[in-house]
Parts: C-alpha cells; sequence; structure tokens
C-alpha cells in the first residue's frame, strides 16, 4: 500500500515528459463549410502532448481538442460565417514546441462524404448539385457523382487535390452527359495549377455524371480532394487584371466563364506583402471556391489600345502599370515611351502568377531601332523580369508576345514598368531541399532558441537591423544583431524564462536599413507543401508572413558558448568552447553546431558530446580573404528526446582580424641522414607580448623539427630539420608555419609560409680510392687510349672527393 502510494505521488509531482516538436503529417477532413462545426482527426508523431492549433488568419476557432495518443489527436473547429474561403494555414501546438505547417479548407458549400462504390458512371454517387464532395482515390481509381440538370443551366466542377498539400495528386475532371457522352474533360487549369477546373452550359434536361482521377491512374489514402460542384459563378481572368489599392470603382471584365463575359464595378481587395490579391466573384448563384488573382499596385495604370503593332504601338507614361491582353495566336502587344538618359528601368510581368496561360515575353528596343533587352523566364518562374540602363535621352518601345505565339480571350497580362527601387524581403533559412525543419521557433522554459533569418537586398546595399515584434515581454526577450553588407544571413535568438506561459504566439519578423531605416521590408516565408518527380520538383506553395513562436516545456538539456577573448585571423583557426548543462539523468550525445559561419569561414560540424561530459571544441577555421569585423556567434544544439530537440546557446561575438603574424619560408635543400636548415621570414603587423610559437607543419615522413619562439623583435627563423635516412627523395611542397600568438590569455592560431618547399636529395656517396699507381715506364710514349684513361680516372676520383654536411641549431635573428 506505501509503495502505491509514493508511486501515485511520484506521478504528481513528476516533472511532465519532455520531447521534440510534434509531427503532423495529415488534417481530416481537408475542409469545411464556412458557418458550421468540424470534427477533424489529426494523425502523425508525437502528438501525445498536442494541445492547440495555431492559425494563421482569423475565422477558424478551436472548441474542443484532444490527444488520444502518440499518433493521433482530435479537434473540434468553429468556422464562422464570415470566414475567409480558401486556403488557411494552421500548425499544431504541443506542450514541446510545434509541428509542420498545414493548411484546412473553407468553402461556402453543403459538405458530403464520398461513398463507395462509385468507380463508373453506372454506379455515381447522386449528390445533386451545390456541394463540396470529399473522397480519396486509390490506385486505378475513378469516383462518379451524379446529378440532375436543366437544359442553359451553367455547371462547374472545380477540384482542389494538388493544392490539398498531400502527394503529387493531378486531377483530371470529366463531364458525361445522360448517353455516356463526354461534354468536358480537363487536366490543369491554369488559374489552378495542376488542379482542374470544367465549366459547361447544359445542353438538355436529364442526368449528368462528373468523375474525378489521377492523370496517371495513381492512388492512396493520401490522395485526398475536395471536389466543388454547383452552379456558382466561374470566370478565369479579369481584365484589367489588377489595379491600385483602394480603388472602389474598378471596373472589370470577367472573362472564361461558359455563361459569357460579365462586367462590373469591384472593391479591390488589399495585396498581401507581394502585391498579389484575390477577388472571389459573387452572384446570387453563389461564390467562386477560389479567388481571381490580381495584381495590385501604386503604378497608375495604362491600358493597351488595339491595334497596338510596332507601327501603332500604345503611347504611355512610365511609371505605369500596363494591362493588355493576346486576345488570339500570333498576337503581339507594343507600348512606346518617354525615358532619361541612365535610368534603370526594371519591367515585371504577371500572367501565370495571375493564373493566365499567357507565357509572357518581353523586349525592350529603341523606338524603330535596335533591341536593348529581353527576358523570358525569370527567379525560376515563367513570368519575365528584366531591367534595363537607358543609353540616351529618347523614346522606347516594348513589345509583348507568348513564347509559343499562342493567344485568346483569357490571355491577360500586367507589365509594370518603374524605376528601380530599393527593397528588402526575409526569409528563414532552410535545412534540406523542400524540408520544413526548423521553419518554425520552439523555446523550452528556461532555455533559448534561434533561427537564421535570410535577408534579401533588391537595390538596397548596406547593413540591415533585424527583430521579432509581437511577443508579449512576459514570456520572452529577443536578442539580435545587424546583418552586415558582406553576408545574407543574421542569426536571432529568443529566450524563455523558466516561469514564461506555455503557449504559441505569431510575430512579425521586420528588417530595416541601417544607420538609416529608409528602407524597411518584412517576412515572405514560402514553405513547399508538395512537390515529387521530377527532380524534386515544387508543384504547390504556402507563404506566411509570421514567424510562429512557441514556449514549452523544460528541455534537459542546455548550452552555453564561452565567448572567446581573442579573435580568430586570417589564415588561421580557433577552438571555441561550448559547455553543456544536463539535467541529472539525461545520458543521451548531444551534438553542437555553429548556426551560421561570417563570410570566408568554416566551421565544423554536428560536434559530438558524449553522456557525461559537460563540454566541448568547434573547431573555426578562416582563409585569407575571411571578411573583418565582429560576428555574430551563435551554437545551435540538438539531443534524441523522442525525436531531435534543438536549443541554442547566448548571442556572443566573434572577431575576425588580420594575423598579427606573417610569414614567409625559403626553399631549403637537405640530404637524407643529414639536418637541413629552413629560413622563415618574420613581419610582424601587431605588436604582443611575450612569446610566439612557431611549428613548421607539412614536413615528410621521417623528418622532424622543433619549434622555434620569437618575441616581436624578430625578423627571421630557422627550423632545424632532422631528415631521416628513409625519408623519401624529392621535393616536397606543403611546408607552412603554424604560429601561436599569445593574446588576451588565449593562443591565437596563425597559419603562415603556405607553399614552403623542403627538396631532400640523396646523401653524397663515400669518397673514392686513390687511383692505382701508373705503370713502370718502358720509355715509350703513352697511346692515346691509354691517356684518355688515365685523365678520366683523374676525375673521377676528384669529383667523389668530400664530406656531408653538418648540423647547426636553431636560431632566430632580430631586429637591430
Amino acid at each position: 500500500m506505501r509503495r502505491a502510494l509514493a508511486l501515485l505521488l511520484l506521478a504528481l509531482v513528476a516533472p511532465p515528459a519532455r520531447a521534440a516538436s510534434p509531427q503532423l503529417d495529415s488534417v481530416l477532413p481537408r475542409g469545411g463549410q464556412r458557418g458550421t462545426t468540424v470534427e477533424v482527426t489529426l494523425r502523425g508523431q508525437r502528438l501525445d502532448d498536442a494541445e492547440d492549433l495555431v492559425f494563421y488568419a482569423p475565422g477558424l476557432t478551436v472548441q474542443a481538442f484532444k490527444a488520444v495518443d502518440a499518433r493521433t489527436a482530435r479537434a473540434t473547429l468553429a468556422i464562422a460565417p464570415d470566414c475567409a474561403l480558401g486556403e488557411h494555414a494552421l500548425r499544431l501546438r504541443g506542450r514541446s514546441g510545434l509541428s509542420e505547417l498545414r493548411t484546412f479548407w473553407v468553402g461556402a458549400l453543403r459538405q458530403v462524404a464520398e461513398k463507395e462504390p462509385n468507380d463508373d458512371p453506372a454506379q455515381a454517387q447522386a449528390v445533386g448539385l451545390e456541394v463540396t464532395i470529399e473522397g480519396a482515390i486509390g490506385p486505378g481509381d475513378l469516383d462518379a457523382f451524379a446529378f440532375e440538370g436543366q437544359a442553359g443551366q451553367r455547371v462547374t466542377a472545380e477540384v482542389e487535390a494538388m493544392r490539398l498539400g498531400g502527394p503529387v495528386f493531378d486531377p483530371v475532371l470529366v463531364v458525361l452527359d445522360a448517353a455516356g457522352a463526354v461534354l468536358a474533360e480537363t487536366d490543369d487549369a491554369p488559374l489552378l495549377g495542376q488542379d482542374a477546373l470544367v465549366s459547361v452550359v447544359l445542353p438538355a434536361d436529364g442526368r449528368y455524371v462528373v468523375t474525378v482521377r489521377d492523370a496517371t491512374w495513381q492512388g492512396s489514402a493520401a490522395y485526398r480532394y475536395r471536389l466543388h460542384l454547383g452552379t456558382f459563378p466561374r470566370p478565369v481572368a479579369a481584365y484589367p487584371p489588377g489595379g491600385r489599392p483602394g480603388d472602389e470603382e474598378a471596373a472589370l471584365e470577367l472573362l472564361g466563364d461558359p455563361a459569357g463575359v460579365t462586367s462590373g464595378r469591384f472593391v479591390l481587395p488589399g495585396p498581401g506583402a507581394d502585391g498579389q490579391a484575390g477577388l472571389f466573384v459573387e452572384d446570387a448563384r453563389g461564390v467562386t471556391p477560389s479567388p481571381l488573382p490580381l495584381r495590385v499596385s501604386d503604378l497608375p495604370v495604362a491600358l493597351e489600345v488595339e491595334p497596338n503593332d510596332r507601327r501603332r504601338a500604345t503611347e504611355v507614361t512610365v511609371p505605369a502599370a500596363l494591362h493588355g491582353r493576346l486576345e488570339a495566336p500570333g498576337d503581339q502587344d507594343w507600348f512606346r515611351f518617354e525615358a532619361k538618359k541612365g535610368e534603370r528601368l526594371r519591367l515585371r510581368a504577371f500572367a501565370r502568377a495571375l493564373g493566365s496561360p499567357l507565357d509572357p515575353v518581353l523586349d525592350v528596343y529603341v523606338a524603330g531601332g535596335r533591341h536593348l533587352a529581353g527576358n523570358d523566364d525569370a527567379q525560376g518562374r515563367p513570368d519575365s523580369d528584366l531591367t534595363v540602363v537607358i543609353p540616351d535621352d529618347g523614346r522606347y518601345e516594348l513589345r509583348v508576345r507568348d513564347f509559343l505565339e499562342r493567344g485568346g480571350p483569357t490571355h491577360v497580362y500586367c507589365v509594370e514598368v518603374a524605376p528601380t527601387a530599393p527593397a528588402l524581403t526575409l526569409d528563414l533559412a532552410t535545412y534540406g531541399r523542400n524540408s520544413q525543419a526548423r521553419n518554425a521557433l520552439a523555446v523550452p522554459a528556461g532555455n533559448r532558441m534561434a533561427v537564421l533569418v535570410r535577408v534579401g537586398r533588391e537595390a538596397a546595399p548596406g547593413a540591415v537591423a533585424v527583430d521579432l515584434a509581437g511577443l508579449p515581454a512576459e514570456v520572452a526577450s529577443v536578442h539580435t544583431a545587424v546583418c552586415a553588407a558582406e553576408i545574407g544571413t543574421v542569426p536571432v535568438v529568443v529566450e524563455a524564462a523558466a516561469d514564461a506561459p506555455r503557449g504559441a504566439w505569431l510575430a512579425a519578423v521586420e528588417g530595416w536599413s541601417v544607420p538609416r531605416p529608409a528602407v524597411r521590408g518584412g517576412l515572405q516565408q514560402t514553405i513547399p507543401l508538395v512537390f515529387g518527380a521530377p527532380n524534386n520538383a515544387v508543384y504547390w506553395t504556402r507563404t506566411v508572413d509570421r514567424l510562429a513562436v512557441a514556449v514549452g516545456e523544460p528541455a534537459p538539456f542546455r548550452v552555453r558558448l564561452v565567448a572567446p577573448r581573442a579573435p580568430l585571423v586570417r589564415n588561421g583557426a580557433a577552438d571555441l568552447t561550448v559547455v553543456v548543462e544536463r539535467d541529472e539523468g539525461f545520458a543521451q550525445p548531444v551534438f553542437l553546431s555553429l548556426l551560421q559561419d561570417s563570410p570566408g569561414t568554416g566551421s565544423r560540424k554536428d560536434v559530438r558530446v558524449e553522456p557525461g561530459k559537460d563540454r566541448a571544441t568547434i573547431h573555426v577555421t578562416a582563409n585569407g580573404q575571411a571578411a573583418l569585423g565582429q560576428w555574430p556567434l551563435v551554437v545551435v544544439a540538438r539531443a534524441d528526446v523522442k525525436g531531435e530537440l534543438w536549443v541554442s546557446s547566448q548571442l556572443a561575438t566573434l572577431e575576425v582580424a588580420a594575423p598579427a603574424v606573417r610569414l614567409t619560408l625559403a626553399r631549403a635543400t637537405g640530404e637524407q641522414g643529414a639536418v637541413a636548415e629552413v629560413a622563415a621570414e618574420v613581419h610582424v603587423d601587431r605588436p604582443f607580448e611575450g612569446e610566439a610559437t612557431a611549428h613548421l607543419i607539412g614536413l615528410p615522413p621521417h623528418c622532424a623539427a622543433p619549434p622555434v619562439t620569437f618575441t616581436a623583435d624578430a625578423r627571421a627563423l630557422r627550423f632545424q630539420v632532422t631528415v631521416g635516412p628513409q625519408a623519401r627523395v624529392g621535393r616536397h611542397r606543403n611546408l607552412f608555419c603554424q604560429v601561436l600568438v599569445p593574446q588576451g590569455g588565449e593562443q591565437v592560431v596563425h597559419h603562415q609560409g603556405h607553399g614552403g618547399e623542403l627538396r631532400v636529395d640523396p646523401p653524397a656517396p663515400a669518397a673514392s680510392a686513390p687511383p692505382p699507381p701508373p705503370p713502370p715506364t718502358t720509355g715509350r710514349p703513352l697511346s692515346r687510349l691509354e691517356q684518355l684513361r688515365a685523365e678520366h680516372a683523374a676525375r673521377k676520383a676528384a669529383s667523389t672527393a668530400g664530406a656531408s654536411p653538418g648540423s647547426t641549431p636553431g636560431t632566430i635573428e632580430e631586429a637591430p
């Protein structure tokens, strides 16, 4: 009884189980109807401490949440009646951290579940119209759905499949009439990427069937889809495809709806950080499931005026947003504008980004004359982007065409022409291709964690300051550094107090130029959600403008960087000491790495600290061009705590300096079994106290030289190299000096004299015996052959005579 009571008390007071961040693999169902409540099942790993969901936009509320086991959790979501339609980003929060980013979709139609068997039109599931069907496609599967329609009725089927963020599911939609004849079939829709969209006007009253399958007949339980089926409006393009923000009287033509072109005046939605906005078109029959993308900017709008071939180009004044459409195959649009010498104009096309089938190509010409510049695709996108420097005052022309000379009524575009302007964009460093590793910030209570912010500069050279906004002061403190002009990344460390409240927050990441904050920018974190063949190509992404930060339960270890007291020098090395503090009983190895290396430096990664050890060193080297200055220094550490758990050190500083000492090695020669002397010329650029020690590195096997100590007054060193009898004969060109210079109580490691050479020769042969005495004279003269033999013997004896050189001690030459 006492033992049972003790175990119970221990369980009540024991600290919560600590683990790595949860992994979220799926959210089912994949969406719901606004104004309703939905029960969702969450599956993944390490979900036993899951507590909540974090949404990036309003409209979705968690009413109940339960962690079922390590692989399953369940939540009840309330979807507000005015919740924004479409994709909503979310993360699961556990007591240990945050999951990857996943999505949940909100629609306007009532939602029904697919029911098998419905594998052919004869077995089609009767669903009617104005519904969203949620289902899955198995291998070789086809799902069929039936509805009753009326002659002249417009019916649209639009599917979310690839966009749901699962596998590479490329859906095909087919509409069949009552006789089984195909009315319409579609694979990819330019508006929706790899997802499909089909709209038809029904020719007669009767029963119709819509089928959905994968284009290559692949499938699994993960091949989820949401099929919207109804009479809602479905234009696929707007003209003009954008306008100015705040324009409440934007006149737009809505194109591509089989019921015909409509027009009206619309309030343009506010743009996101990338300048894109989405317009949901609504009428009495419903609302589009997905928006029409629009380009919204402050530039004046100029519309093309047909005919506008080169001779009759549309006259415009730049800067401007030029809107047009290529209405037929082979169509080209020309614009003419004035520009001044030396102006740097950026021309950016937006077509595919707006869901247009157009693949734009831009070309700039001197009016009536030569070609200046052109561009097809830019920065991995099918839209064009180019910068041109105007050579002279005068008139210039812009041509817009399709790469394959295609055209049609929905081939709309926007081309922004404006002087280049400074801009900043911020993102997070990634770890592995298409990986979401460490793309959120999970900070254990009483600990620290860091992220590496990438700074993108556009015509904005110079240093940039970075900070986080939106974290309550009682939750965590933020430690930041300035991103120097020579580098594109900067660490941000967040430290949570031991008593910090547990929870999650969305923080704004802000950057501005220094010393004057003339240019500002924010986070644009693009996260890959769908990728696959070929070559791990990315098919669907989600961009968010805030960083998810969570404070979780304490970690069983902490790390602290011992701040270096001496600099790292060019062509030098340093060992950084890291202290690991472990909770009692924590016996896992800890792996250490620097979060980033400053320009021209490198460091050893994943330094292993064995269980029972409390410190390790990280070896850092600098090349001869390493950027000088004070650089932010952060160590990140990971350990297996039911998965990878990460923490970081405090934010410290590492100075990279020019060498205090430079050495130049002279070439040297020595024989096997002898002592050779290697001379070094010394240049002291920064005086030091005490004695430095120089080691000769790179000697061949069977050769050795004792180190030489010297002071700041030295001007030359001499190393005495013992060349062993087994040393390899030949030239050895890898000699250099490792010089240890005292500073701040530490030894600053210099690597100097690269390219030194030691040539090893064989020993000289022993002196030969004296020549034999001449034969007794006979009174006759020697023959010519006898004379030559005697001369050769004498020369050979003279050339082999001599002694091996002796050895001398190492010396230092000092300045007078």
